[in-house]
């Protein structure tokens, strides 16, 4: 969070649904809801406790971008959440699946 306040790093997180039965419903709910950001806030805030509940209107509106999402991780190779595209210290993109240790996570993000 310090990198994103201070304005060193953007992020660009894209929704989608891959890791229960529910996911994508509740991914749909997130970008369908008439305050995607609010409601990934709350999804991400009581994730521990199951997440946000899907919501049918929300859902209806959100299924198609969240598959098209899900059709883009695939055809990235993406095979774990997170994927994290980055540029690295002499410029080239480099791809990292899952979730990196902090000491990593540091390097990539300022490299």
């Amino acid at each position: 969070m310090p990198w994103i306040n201070e304005g060193k790093v953007q992020i660009r997180h894209i929704v989608v649904g891959v890791l229960a039965s529910d996911s994508i419903a509740k991914a749909s709910t997130i970008l369908g809801s008439n305050r995607p950001h609010g409601a990934y806030i709350k999804n991400f805030e009581t994730f521990r406790s199951g997440g946000i509940v899907p919501v049918h209107a929300a859902s209806e509106r959100g299924k198609a971008q969240v598959e098209a999402n899900n059709r883009l991780m695939s055809d990235l190779g993406v095979s774990a959440t997170p994927g994290i595209y980055y540029k690295d210290s002499t410029g080239n993109v480099k791809m990292r699946l899952g979730l990196p240790p902090e000491s990593e996570l540091n390097r990539i993000l300022n490299p």
